[in-house]
């Protein structure tokens, strides 16, 4: 006969006090505001030579006045201390409350983990009238997830973005929010790789929902872009990424732009290539894909509604023709120019197979040399 086992009956705050047990093990330090002032204390873990039950709950970093050797007053001084301790690699709880990043967090650390409580807010001082980043990431294999990062653009002045990815590899960004940025919400540079970009919901940005200048081997999925000022998605000589399952909507309020760029305005690489755009919505605005200098790429089973154009296919400059394309399964619903239109005959030996378009408008395609057919409408 089996045993049945009983769960104990535990009260609310029983339960409560066991899951916040569960997180702060997780955690090597834990972030608050305490009277007023910003403070880390030690969770769990060994820094510094000391054993575990001497350092945790203890006071690590801030406080009030100089109380843990770092000035309680500035949230950016109180994170970066944690960072630098992690030499080894860690975690950050973020308590639920709301962060004034008064400078720039600089993060060149590796294998940390930043992750809020819910109700985690990163927000500017409304007085903040300079160019300014969140976050600056330099580090391999970090993570940042569940913060709220709120630019309140309508109450500063300057260009601000949440978070740089400056180079590095293995950093993903995934589950928080950003809202009202006056530039961008995430940018990354310098050859950035195997980043994951996921279930992110981006709103209310005036530039760029995701900057990707010189992204490579990276995923870019499951993310919400609604109400993007000038371009959901922007990459500059991106290679053999992945851009999947991202509902665009309400791009280039202010511009007229694209939801989603492969593009490379620059001369080196000379492309962006061998990167593929599948199963994302795209939805209001002037031009969903916008293959500008991009070659070898792959967009297929993609929905297009209400825009102007829902694919163009043109040079950046000089020879860097957009060629040997697949555009293939795609859903456009009502466009009023062209679903796709290739700028000029050099955009050739595209694929374009598949697709259902709308009875009219017409295509225009231009590449002597494409591959189309099997496409109903257009």
């Amino acid at each position: 006969m089996p045993i049945r086992i009983i769960p104990p009956q535990l009260t609310k705050t029983e339960w409560n006090a066991l899951l916040y047990l569960a997180l702060a093990k997780t955690s090597s330090f834990i972030v608050r505001i305490n009277e007023g002032y910003y403070e880390a204390i030690w969770a769990y873990g060994t820094y510094g030579g000391q054993s575990e039950t001497t350092q945790a709950g203890r006071l690590a970093y801030g406080g009030s006045g100089n109380q843990g050797g770092i000035s309680g007053s500035s949230f950016e001084a109180v994170i970066e201390a944690c960072l630098s301790t992690l030499s080894n690699g860690g975690s950050i709880l973020t308590k639920s409350a709301s962060y004034e990043v008064d400078d720039q967090i600089d993060w060149s650390q590796n294998d940390i983990m930043l992750f809020g409580e819910r109700g985690t807010i990163f927000t500017f001082p409304d007085t903040l009238s300079v160019d300014r980043t969140m976050i600056d990431m330099t580090g391999d294999r970090n993570r940042i997830s569940n913060i709220f990062f709120d630019g309140i653009r309508d109450q500063v002045s300057g260009n601000q973005d949440a978070v740089l990815i400056d180079g590095g590899l293995y950093n993903t960004i995934d589950n928080n929010r950003f809202e009202a940025f006056t530039s961008d919400a995430i940018v990354c540079d310098n050859a950035s790789s195997y980043c994951f970009i996921t279930n992110n919901l981006i709103y209310d940005i005036y530039s760029r929902g995701l900057n990707l200048n010189d992204i490579r081997h990276s995923v870019i999925s499951g993310n919400i872009l609604r109400h993007i000022g000038v371009s959901g998605v922007d990459t500059d000589g991106a290679l053999y990424s992945t851009f999947a399952y991202n509902i665009f909507e309400d791009t280039s309020f202010w511009a007229n732009d694209n939801a989603l760029e492969l593009e490379q305005e620059e001369t080196s690489p000379t492309h962006t290539e061998f990167c593929t755009v599948i199963g994302n919505t795209f939805l209001n605005g002037y031009c969903g894909v916008h293959i500008n200098s991009g070659r070898n790429n792959t967009v297929i089973g993609n929905s297009f509604d209400s825009f102007v154009y829902g694919i163009r296919i043109q040079t950046a400059g000089g020879t860097r023709y957009s060629t040997r394309n697949i555009i293939k399964g795609n859903r456009f619903g009502t466009i009023t120019t062209n679903p796709i239109i290739e700028i000029d005959a050099n955009q050739d030996y595209n694929v374009i197979v598949g697709n259902i378009f709308p009875d009219s408008p017409n295509n225009d395609l231009k590449g002597v040399n494409d591959e189309i057919g099997h496409n109903i409408g257009g």
